[in-house]
């Protein structure tokens, strides 16, 4: 099955991913050996199909019942590279972690794609380094690896290595006639020469790549637009049309459900306006601990973050739904449950609708992703949600779009979050809402379970654990013991 195969690999290399993806489902109308499988499933992945691959590859890597499969390094990175597309990306980075990267050097390539998920660029370059020296990588893979760590680079604002690489790639690429490549290293280059303000090298890369990108359907034509874009913005006399022109680049982002260019394009305006309310609604509304720490290092002017954010849905409302709380008189959501998590999973990133892979981190973070059976798990956590909302009259929903899910209120409702509201484990989120709710003075075990809505040995448990890390201290014994917490 070569011909095929090569076929879909320069397709894929010149930007041709509709094309490619149609030749796939082409090819998988018929009969795939198991020597073919790992093949397949790179060129489904790299041409934008990674469910496809994730699919092929599950049985082999998570082998169940009888099956005796024994999964090859090659079969289990190209299954961790799928995962990391999906949202499951720390469990790709468990994967790949135990790969023999010298015999598979791509999990190298695929462990810096898992970190590029998490924001967390910094931590890759090393990662890149290594694998654009592994000696049996050929050319293309090479420079493939060279472009991510120039990514890497200009996110980690090393500017000089930058630089340096840009120009070694350019080069390169364009004698090779790598027209893909090139235009990518080009708007790449055009990011770090516009955070060094040389303005006019900026917008020439961006011309440049912008005739490269014309006739086709990747992402670098809405990558040259938006930071044409930004450039325009960070050096404009007319700040009403550069607005205007970044509004534009977010809206065409949105429609194209490319939402870290969407939340980029907020953090562009945000910082550049010194709005430090859409600065809260970033960093509330952004899962990413790197983003985070990235956004507030950006900050040069005085800015305190608060201990809580009200996310306004479709408007605002008087009274908020408390993430901690649940809905007060309601009896609330019981904290660390499997209804519990899945708002908190909801409400984790105001930009992405929630992945499958990423709900189900969220529900079960013990357990692997399975693109059989977590999708109806994730599913029916939902209709459970959807029902909780009804029986306390909430107007939240949630609605689902190709497998993506979303928070939406029916009438305006806000919802109550806390900086401490990115906690995922039942214990943390128990002492949180402890805290929130008994800090006034001290307490009673009875008042402490009817106020966190748990069993007296539960609530007991959850006390010594508290007392033992220092957090509340004990008052008295016998019955009448009260504790508090330590200011």
């Amino acid at each position: 099955m070569k011909e095929p195969f090569d076929e879909i690999e320069s397709l894929i290399r010149k930007g041709a991913s509709q094309q490619a993806r149609k030749l796939l489902r082409s090819v998988l109308d018929k009969k795939i050996g198991r020597q073919e499988i790992h093949r397949f499933a790179a060129l489904a992945r790299r041409a934008g199909l990674p469910y496809l691959s994730v699919r092929l590859l599950h049985p082999i890597v998570r082998p169940t019942g009888s099956k005796l499969w024994v999964a090859t390094d090659e079969e289990r990175s190209e299954y961790a590279a799928s995962l990391t597309y999906l949202g499951a990306a720390e469990e790709a980075l468990a994967l790949l972690r135990v790969v023999d990267s010298t015999r598979v050097p791509d999990a190298l390539l695929f462990e810096a794609f898992a970190l590029f998920a998490q924001w967390n660029y910094e931590q890759s370059i090393p990662i890149l380094e290594r694998y654009v020296s592994c000696k049996d990588l050929n050319d293309y893979a090479r420079t493939v690896g060279k472009v991510n760590l120039l990514a890497a680079f200009i996110a980690g604002s090393h500017y000089q290595q930058a630089d340096t690489l840009a120009r070694e790639l350019l080069a390169y690429t364009h004698s090779r006639q790598l027209n893909l490549l090139y235009g990518n290293c080009l708007e790449l280059s055009a990011q770090s020469l516009i955070q060094q303000s040389r303005w006019a090298e900026a917008r020439t890369c961006l011309e440049k790549a912008a005739k490269l990108f014309e006739d086709t359907l990747s992402l670098g034509q809405l990558f040259v637009r938006k930071w044409t874009a930004v450039m325009n913005f960070e050096k404009a006399r007319n700040k009403a049309s550069a607005l205007a022109e970044l509004a534009s680049v977010r809206q065409q982002a949105q429609d194209q459900s490319n939402w870290e260019t969407v939340r980029d394009c907020d953090r562009v305006r945000a910082l550049g306006l010194k709005d430090r309310s859409l600065l809260a609604h970033l960093y509330f509304g952004t899962p990413f601990e790197c983003y985070r720490k990235r956004l507030l290092d950006s900050i040069h002017w005085d800015f305190q973050l608060p201990d809580h954010y009200v996310w306004k849905i479709n408007g605002s409302s008087g009274n908020a739904l408390d993430l901690l709380l649940g809905h007060p008189g309601a009896g609330g959501l019981k904290a660390g449950q499997v209804m519990h998590k899945l708002l908190l999973a909801l409400v984790s990133d105001f930009y992405r609708p929630l992945r499958v892979a990423v709900a189900y981190r969220y529900l079960y973070p013990d357990e692997f992703y399975n693109p059989v059976t977590s999708p109806a798990r994730i599913h029916e956590a939902v209709r459970r949600l959807k029902g909780w909302f009804r029986a306390h009259k909430l107007p939240l929903m949630v609605s689902e779009k190709l497998g993506y899910y979303s928070l939406q209120a029916l009438r305006p409702c806000s919802i109550k979050i806390y900086r401490q509201g990115f906690l995922d484990t039942k214990s943390k989120l128990l002492a949180s809402r402890a805290k929130h709710t008994l800090s006034s003075g001290p307490f009673s075990a009875k008042e402490a379970a009817i106020q966190l809505g748990l069993s007296t040995r539960s609530t007991l448990r959850l006390l010594q654990q508290l007392q033992s890390d220092g957090t509340i201290e004990r008052i008295g014994n016998g019955p009448r013991t009260q504790y508090r917490f330590v200011k």
